[in-house]
Order: structure tokens, then C-alpha cells, then sequence
């Protein structure tokens, strides 16, 4: 009976296989699938590309995946119970090539096919220089511009001049110009904008907003609109619909919406260095208070919820940024590199290198993107591996870089050291 049963069993499973070429669909890259099995890269790069599935079926299925022609792999079991399934492929696939891959799902008796385009390489070939502002004491925090040619720099900066202690520059083809925003300590630490009339300025307790012409007001976060007192401003995001995210040095987070501030609820007390987002329900925030802790925060319709945590036992190192392309491929440095890819954190950093500990990362693709820290730490990841720009790292020294801004043939790093603030442009 056994062998009977094993020997329907395999025409029943052959059968199906003929059958699948008429129960074929078919998905777009980056577009919604109109298939049962929602096949979608999850990620794509120059040399790896991750595809994820669901199994809604009821029933256990077998799974086939083919690239171009080539099995990957066959005879898959995916029990009921799991929803979703991701696979690696890497090691094979090469830059700037297109791969098509067919998913067969066999006990249903019908498949899904997913067409992508692997990145090419990355440029690597900056040339850095550096520009210093201001004497010991001097610091550049934050860093945002609309555009090459127009750089807003928060900190403070003592020049021994009339220019003493101002703590906003704006650098404007070449030209530089220096304000002092009075309100709370004389020190900025956050900057965020839309265009170059429409930019937020973050300090200790207050918030001020340039118009493209003056700075027209602030707002002290001393009123009853905002229930707890805001402290210092460190991370601050704006959304294409003009809301605001303020987030402070205790764990708060106060959100403009419709014209109104409230606060919402983040269930830490750590510091909130970083906030990006998509779209203004869809934000991410990098939470720390030192090097061997820290939480990243995910925002939706439904409020602030953490999304990973690192702690002594889960591996997770502390976050002092995140920033992606989407939420499905997500980068959070602090004490290392991660990188999550669809619901999974895979771990970015180089085995057996010792890297300086990690400020922030700014990327306009799973091929491009910066990450700064301290001892003038910059590396640039062009999708295949890291380049170390050596210019300014050194174990000895006492420069830290704290922000980077990006733009696809530009990019801007700002810090300092014990002696001066320190401005950097590659290109």
C-alpha cells in the first residue's frame, strides 16, 4: 500500500507541475502584486537580491524557484502555519543584469514570476576637502540643504570676532552667512526643511522656522499645548505635508499635526538622536543613551511602537541613526551596521574589523550609501563592499563626525574637534 500511495502520489504532483504554465501571474518591481503569492524583492544590489512570498494557502505547499531557466531550488515544504518565506540569492547573480525569477507553488497548481534589474556599482572615487570654522569650543551638530549650492549648518561657533557665538550658518554658493537664534542654550543641534523656504531649526526647548528670507517664529514648548516640557531638540524630521517631529534628549517626542502639537507617547527615556521617515505615518526614530544600548522606534496611524531593541543577550548593537529607501530596507548604525531587509536585521558590518562607533548613515540606494562616526570615520558602501576614506581616520584623534548629507554626486559631513568645527565636502 505504501508503494501504491507514493506512486499516485508523484502523478498527482506531476500533473500539477504540466498544469502550472496555464495558472500563471505576474508582478511588476515595486509595484502591488496581483498574484496570490505576492513575490516581491525585498532587496536588490549589485551582487544579491532577496525575494519574499507569502503562503496564505490553508494547506501545506510545495515550493519550486527558478532564475532564468535555472532551478534554484525544488521541492520546498512550507507548512501551513508560516505566512511568509524569504530567499538569498547571492554569490551567482553580477551587477546591472537583468534576472527573472518563477516561483511555482505546486499542490495549488499555480505560479507567480518577478523580473528585476541588479544595481550596478557605485562610484568611489571622492576627493575630500575639508573646511575649519571657529576656534576650541566650536561644533557643528547637524547638517540639511536643498541642494549643493545651499548648506544649513547648526552647532555653535565661536570665530573671536563679531560672529561669536553664532549657532546657524547657511553657506550658499561659496558664501557663507552667520545667525544667532536666541531661546534656550546658545547651542543647535537639529535642522530639517522642506525647500529654502521652509526649514526647522532645533535647540534646547524651542523650535525656530525660516521663511526664505527671515526667521519668522519659533515655538518655546513652554505652553499648554505640549503637556511635558520638550529638553534639547536632537532629532527632527518634517513630512511633505509639513508635519512636524521633534524628538529630545529624554525619550519625548512632540508631532505638529494639523496645526496643533501633541505629544505621543514613545515608552523610552532614551535619548532621540535621529528621525526619518516615508510619509507622515510612517516614521522611524534611533534611540540611545550610550553605546551599548539603544531602540528604534517605528510610527504609524496607531502611535510610536519599538520596532528592535538592543540589550546585553540579542546581538542587536546600540543605534545612533536610521535611514533607508524604504521600509523594507532600512540602515541603523550605532555600535555596528544593520540592515533590515524585509522584517529581518541582517548585520552589515565587516567580520573581524574594528570600526569606530557610528553616528549616522545617509542613503539614496541599496548601492549608495555614507556612514560617518567618530575619529573621523567615513565609509561609503557602492553595493559590493566598503571604501575607508582614510583622509581624516585616526585611532588618536579627537574628531568626531556627527552628520552627513547626500545628494547623488555630493556629500557633506560636519563634526569637530578640540580645536575647531570642522565642514567636509566629497565629490
Amino acid at each position: 500500500m505504501t508503494n501504491l500511495f507514493r506512486f499516485f502520489a508523484l502523478i498527482f504532483i506531476a500533473l500539477g507541475a504540466m498544469a502550472l504554465s496555464c495558472h500563471t501571474y505576474s508582478t511588476q518591481p515595486g509595484g502591488v502584486p496581483s498574484n496570490p503569492l505576492n513575490l516581491h524583492a525585498v532587496l536588490v544590489t549589485p551582487n544579491e537580491v532577496q525575494i519574499a512570498w507569502s503562503n496564505p494557502a490553508a494547506a501545506n505547499n510545495v515550493y519550486r524557484l527558478v532564475r532564468n531557466g535555472a532551478v534554484l531550488f525544488d521541492s520546498l515544504a512550507i507548512p501551513k502555519n508560516d505566512s511568509s518565506f524569504t530567499y538569498k540569492d547571492s554569490g551567482v547573480v553580477v551587477p546591472s543584469t537583468q534576472y527573472t525569477y518563477k516561483l511555482y507553488r505546486v499542490l495549488s497548481n499555480d505560479s507567480s514570476s518577478l523580473t528585476v534589474t541588479t544595481l550596478p556599482v557605485s562610484r568611489d572615487n571622492y576627493n575630500f576637502t575639508e573646511t575649519n570654522i571657529g576656534i576650541g569650543g566650536s561644533i557643528i551638530y547637524s547638517i540639511w540643504g536643498a541642494s549643493p549650492q545651499s548648506i544649513w549648518l547648526v552647532g555653535l561657533i565661536d570665530t573671536m570676532t563679531d560672529k561669536r557665538n553664532s549657532n546657524v550658518l547657511h553657506i550658499q554658493n561659496g558664501l557663507t552667512t552667520y545667525y544667532q537664534l536666541l531661546g534656550g542654550s546658545p547651542i543647535y543641534y537639529s535642522v530639517y526643511g522642506l525647500n529654502d523656504s521652509d526649514i526647522y531649526f532645533g535647540g534646547q526647548s524651542i523650535l525656530w522656522h525660516w521663511n526664505g528670507t527671515i526667521f519668522d517664529y519659533s515655538v518655546p514648548f513652554l505652553n499648554d499645548s505640549v503637556t511635558m516640557q520638550v529638553g534639547i531638540i536632537t532629532g527632527l524630521w518634517v513630512s511633505s505635508n509639513d508635519e512636524v517631529f521633534c524628538g529630545d534628549n529624554n525619550g519625548n517626542i512632540v508631532h505638529r499635526k494639523n496645526g496643533t502639537w501633541i505629544n505621543e507617547p514613545t515608552g523610552t527615556t532614551e535619548i532621540v538622536w535621529n528621525i526619518y521617515g516615508f510619509n507622515a505615518t510612517d516614521v522611524y526614530a534611533a534611540c540611545s543613551w550610550s553605546n551599548i544600548d539603544g531602540t528604534v522606534l517605528h510610527y504609524t496611524q496607531n502611535g510610536w511602537s519599538t520596532l528592535v531593541q538592543s540589550d546585553s543577550t540579542n546581538g542587536f548593537p546600540a543605534i545612533n541613526s536610521v535611514y533607508g529607501v524604504s521600509d523594507d530596507s532600512l540602515i541603523a548604525v550605532g555600535a555596528g551596521v544593520m540592515h533590515r531587509v524585509g522584517n529581518t536585521w541582517q548585520n552589515r558590518q565587516p567580520q573581524n574589523e574594528v570600526w569606530a562607533y557610528l553616528e549616522d548613515v545617509k542613503s539614496l540606494a541599496d548601492n549608495n550609501y555614507w556612514i560617518c562616526g567618530y575619529y573621523g570615520f567615513i565609509a561609503h558602501w557602492d553595493g559590493l563592499q566598503y571604501v575607508i576614506y582614510n583622509n581624516y581616520y585616526n585611532l588618536n584623534s579627537s574628531l568626531a563626525f556627527y552628520h552627513i548629507l547626500q545628494f547623488p554626486n555630493d556629500v557633506f559631513i560636519v563634526g569637530a574637534d578640540n580645536n575647531t568645527a570642522w565642514f567636509v565636502h566629497g565629490s
